[in-house]
Formats: C-alpha cells, sequence, structure tokens
C-alpha cells in the first residue's frame, strides 16, 4: 500500500492558490462532535474530533500565545494538556481563521487540508487520491480513508516527538519512509528542535539520538530480548511488550501494552537529549510518573571512552578502562580523566596466532560498519572472524535461549560500556603475545577479579625457621594472567596510589578518619580475628584508600599468624 505525503507549504499571495481550494473551504459546513471529517464537513477553532472511546481529542491549541496557533492531537482525559502529535508544528497559524477540510479527489488528486478560511493560505497539507474522510482513532492515530475505508495516510508514519503504543519507530524499505521522533524546540514551541531519535540502517540496525547529525545516544543491536544497551527492557515486563522487526520491507522497533494493562497509559517521549518512558497509572491521582530515562549517566554519552575504551559508571571517578591488550593513545589526557581519545593496540596483530579476549557484560560496541549473519552459530562465528584478518571482534546476534548467530566488527570498536548486571559477551581480537594465557584465556573475565576463586587452604611453609603457618586459613589466591588482565599487562595508568586529583580532600578532618580505621583494622587483625595476624609492614605504602576516603591495609606478604602459642623466634629483619 502506497502511502500519501506530506507536505508544508511556505506563504504563497491568495492570487496564486488554486480557486477549487478556495472554494471548497469556504462552502464547507461546521464538523459535528464526532471523530470523523467528511468533504461535507471541516473543523476550526473551538471545535474538536474525539475518537470513539473518547482516549483522544484533535484540535486547535496555543502553547503559548493565541497568535501562534498548532493543530495537534492530546488525550481527552488527562490533564493538564498533553499533546502527543502536532500537524503543522513548523508553520503556525496566525488567528483564528484556519479550517482543517478534506479536499474532494476531483481537486489536486484529493487530500486533508489546514488552510485559511479567507486568503487560502497553506499550512499544512495531506495529499491522498481518493480521499473520503478522515478519523481519528482511539490509539491516537489520524487516519486518511479511501474508497473501501482503505488507509492511505496515517498520523502514525509522521510521529511529532511522542510513540505511542502500537506506533513504529523506524523504516519501511519499500517506500523509504523514516518515522523517527524529533524534539519539541521548548516547552511551549512544537516546532522542531536540535535532537532526533530513530534507527540507523547501516550495517547492523540500533537506534540514535542525534543533535543534528552528531551522535549522541546509541541504544545498541536488538539482541532477540532487548537492545544491547538496554538490559531493563525486561522481555517478562507483565505490563509492556517490546518488539523489534528487521526483514526485506520493515526495520522498526514498537511497543504494546499488555492486555491485563488495559488501563495504563503510556508515552515514549523524546525530551531534549533523553528518551523517557511516561506512564499514567490507574487512577492517574499523581500525574505522569517517569518510568525509566535515557542517557542514565555519562557512560551512555555516545563515544565516552573512544575506541577501544570501556566506560562503566561503577568505577567511580575513572570511568573509562582499555580493553585488555590497548593502552590509553593519550596517557595525560587519560590520567585527567579524558578518555574520549581512546586507547591504541599494544601489538599489531599478525593474523596467524592471533586469539580473542572475552569482555563479560558489556553493550556491543556500534554497529554502523558491522555485518550479521543470524544463521550460523557463535563458535562459527569464532573461526569465520579468525579466518579473516581483517576482524577485530565477534559476538552473538542473539542471546534468546542461548547464543546464537554472528556480528563482526572490521573497524575500531567504539561506544562500549559495562553493566553490573545485563549486557553480552564481546571477543576482541588480541595478538598472540597479549594473551596471557592461551588455551583458558576464554574463561577470562575484563578487566577485574571475577575470574578468581577460593583455593584450597594454604599449604603448609616454612619461613627460615619461624613458626609454622597455619593450614586452615582460606585466602584468594590470583594467578598471574589475571593479574595481568586487570592491571592492563601492568600499565602506568593503572598504578594504584600515583593519581592527586582527590588529594585536597585530604584535611585534617580526613586524616584523622583514615587514621582511626587503620587503627580499627589493626585492632581487628591483633584482637577480634580468629587468628592473630602482626602486618610487619605497615607504612604509608600499604595504605589503600577506596572512592570514599576509606582506609585498607594491604600486602600481607611478611604478615605472621599465631593460634594459641606466641612464643616465635625470627632471625632476620622483615618489613621496610
Amino acid at each position: 500500500m502506497a502511502m500519501a505525503a506530506v507536505i508544508i507549504t511556505p506563504p504563497l499571495p491568495a492570487a496564486l492558490l488554486l480557486l477549487p481550494l478556495l472554494l471548497s473551504l469556504s462552502s464547507s459546513s461546521v464538523a459535528s462532535a464526532s471523530d470523523t471529517i467528511t468533504p461535507n464537513s471541516s473543523l476550526s477553532h473551538g471545535q474538536t474530533l474525539v475518537s470513539a472511546g473518547g482516549v483522544f481529542e484533535l484540535g486547535f491549541f496555543s502553547p503559548a500565545t493565541p497568535s501562534a496557533t498548532f493543530l495537534g492531537i492530546w488525550y481527552k482525559g488527562i490533564s493538564p494538556t498533553t499533546v502527543v502529535w502536532v500537524a503543522n508544528r513548523d508553520a503556525p497559524i496566525n488567528g483564528t481563521a484556519a479550517i482543517l477540510s478534506i479536499i474532494d479527489s476531483t481537486t489536486n488528486g484529493g487530500g486533508l487540508v489546514l488552510a485559511d478560511r479567507s486568503s487560502g493560505h497553506v499550512f499544512w497539507n495531506v495529499t491522498g487520491a481518493g480521499a473520503t474522510s478522515a478519523q481519528l482513532l482511539d490509539s491516537g492515530n489520524l487516519v486518511l480513508l479511501g474508497a473501501g475505508d482503505v488507509i492511505t495516510w496515517q498520523s502514525f508514519d509522521h510521529p511529532s516527538d511522542t510513540l505511542l503504543p502500537g506506533m513504529k519507530l523506524g523504516w519501511d524499505l519499500s517506500t523509504g519512509l523514516d518515522r523517527r521522533l524529533a524534539t519539541w524546540r521548548g516547552p511551549t514551541d512544537p516546532s522542531r528542535g536540535d535532537y532526533t531519535f530513530g534507527m540507523e540502517l547501516r550495517g547492523v540496525p540500533e537506534g540514535f539520538i542525534w543533535r543534528h547529525a552528531a551522535p549522541v545516544y546509541r541504544n545498541g543491536p536488538w539482541n532477540g530480548l532487548q537492545f544491547s544497551g538496554e538490559p531493563e527492557m525486561r522481555p517478562n515486563n507483565t505490563d509492556f511488550r517490546f518488539e523489534f522487526v528487521a526483514n526485506a520491507t520493515d526495520v522498526y522497533y514498537t511497543f504494546l501494552l499488555d492486555a491485563d494493562a488495559d488501563d495504563v497509559t503510556s508515552r515514549f517521549v523524546l525530551n531534549g537529549s533523553s528518551i523517557q518512558r511516561y506512564v499514567w497509572a490507574p487512577g492517574g491521582g499523581g500525574g505522569w510518573t517517569l518510568y525509566w530515562s535515557l542517557p542514565r549517566d555519562q557512560c551512555d554519552q555516545y563515544a565516552q571512552c573512544g575506541a577501544y575504551g570501556v566506560c562503566d559508571a561503577g568505577g567511580g571517578s575513572a570511568v573509562c578502562a582499555c580493553v585488555v591488550g590497548f593502552s590509553p593513545a593519550a596517557p595525560r589526557d587519560w590520567a585527567l580523566r579524558d578518555g574520549s581519545g581512546g586507547c591504541v593496540r599494544r601489538t599489531r596483530l599478525a593474523c596467524a596466532g592471533d586469539g580473542f579476549a572475552p569482555l563479560r557484560g558489556v553493550k556491543l560496541p556500534d554497529t554502523t560498519n558491522a555485518t550479521v549473519d543470524a544463521g550460523i552459530s557463535v563458535e562459527q562465528c569464532r573461526t569465520r572472524c579468525l579466518a579473516n584478518c581483517s576482524c577485530v571482534a565477534y559476538a552473538a546476534s542473539n542471546i534468546k535461549g542461548g547464543d546464537s548467530g554472528c556480528i563482526i566488527w572490521s573497524s575500531a570498536l567504539i561506544d562500549i560500556r559495562r553493566f553490573s548486571n545485563g549486557g553480552q559477551d564481546l571477543y576482541v581480537r588480541l595478538a598472540a603475545s597479549d594473551l596471557p594465557n592461551p588455551g583458558t584465556f576464554q574463561t577470562q573475565r575484563f578487566n577485574s577479579f571475577d575470574s578468581s576463586v577460593p583455593l584450597t587452604p594454604v599449604q603448609e611453609r616454612n619461613m627460615e625457621d619461624e613458626s609454622t603457618q597455619s593450614k586452615d586459613l582460606n585466602v584468594m589466591l590470583f594467578d598471574i594472567s589475571t593479574i595481568v588482565l586487570s592491571t592492563n599487562n601492568f600499565a602506568t595508568s593503572a598504578k594504584l596510589g600515583e593519581d592527586n586529583t582527590r588529594s585536597s580532600q585530604l584535611n585534617w578532618s580526613k586524616r584523622f578518619d583514615i587514621i582511626l580505621g587503620i587503627a580499627r583494622g589493626l585492632l581487628y587483625l591483633h584482637q577480634d580475628s580468629r587468628y592473630k595476624v602482626i602486618h610487619r609492614d605497615l607504612k604509608a605504602g600499604n595504605i589503600l584508600l577506596d572512592k570514599d576516603m576509606n582506609p585498607k591495609i594491604s600486602d600481607f606478604g611478611v604478615a605472621r599468624i599465631f593460634g594459641d602459642d606466641t612464643n616465635s623466634h625470627t632471625r632476620k629483619v622483615v618489613g621496610t
């Protein structure tokens, strides 16, 4: 079905307008209170169309001053007025003489027109051959109907800043129609603002917020359950059902309300640089409630940590880290918490002998230049990537019911973030020399100690002729490959205790708290611990501070453990 086009015309002298259009407007009668406009009726100021179920209303409104009037759709029973669609958002009406009318198909092909009654100046119009009526539906959709009530045009295909249940955000590939949201210029100005939200078709489809043409936020590719960058889109949500369609004719996202949630009203809005979901709960006594909003933090800002950088909002002030096998491209900027320059590979790929490092629980990188094959397994994906010397990473394209399918990247990995819950596994290609433990590397985690596990009780060791250590102390040990991963191969930027940016916080009160914290730690080791532990190398360098400036006693390499026997002898100096 071919859809009609929307045309906004610039001001024209009245003499240049077609006479049949003027005649049809002047002879139209006023529309009765209903949900439909016919060729024998029109809609003027002070009149509205109301959908059959009383859910939505269409009419004229003035958000700022009466000199700027617009034709729009809003919720019928909700106060204050919440506008969800505007027809002439970039062509405000000055005055009250405009009317909305159906033009007979014999005149200019027919259609729907918003024009000045006296001058004939057209503010907005839709062309649609054989148009017989325009109807406002309970879904909030204004439809233009032709013979046999076939829809020849609909407002759902031309959204303003709001997505309603059942609306499609994305592309009709057969007609080239791109449905995207565009912000209001301001709270009282519905003209198009600087931000848009829509689907990017290049590579593997994903949603973007753009400011003009520059990406601001990216939600990641659809993984069968949700968008990769939006793990909060739970598939078992009791109120909402999210759908993403990508085939030969369509690429779009839509959401629906479950049958059991028919008393819930929800709208999805592009508000400035944020996309926000609002709900009007049953009763509606509390007004609109913000259900969620994206971007959620600085790690959602597009390419916050540059190429091959990973953003982690739970990492304190230093949110950026390099993918294992990479180092900061601009170490000085990196030390000053500017990670936008990204990271560079330490060792050039040799193709033969390369391997993969897994990044767990991440938002997949920008897929604009990636390729997808949903018909192969993840293991086949790995083989395909390994055989292609230009492939730098791969991941499953579908995680519903287990990993399957294949996404392959052959250009720089951009806009990766880590989640504490959710996310996907991404496998990054590294040179053999950057793989700390070939063969078992696939089990390692990115930049953390998550791969370590408590080992068996420490075996008895004799240190000189010192007393025998306890066999029952259960401690956490880490192998060298885990430490290499967690320190970016002992990179200077990962070194503890050398970022001076927080030294100004070390006033006397904070220093006193740190001293007390150390004393409490020693009291625990000496008196309250199951085993009496003497550190024997306590110094400033062995006191670590967490993000809240709480002290942690570290480096127990020469510590002594006492049981019931407090007698001990040593014949060498210990400590520093």
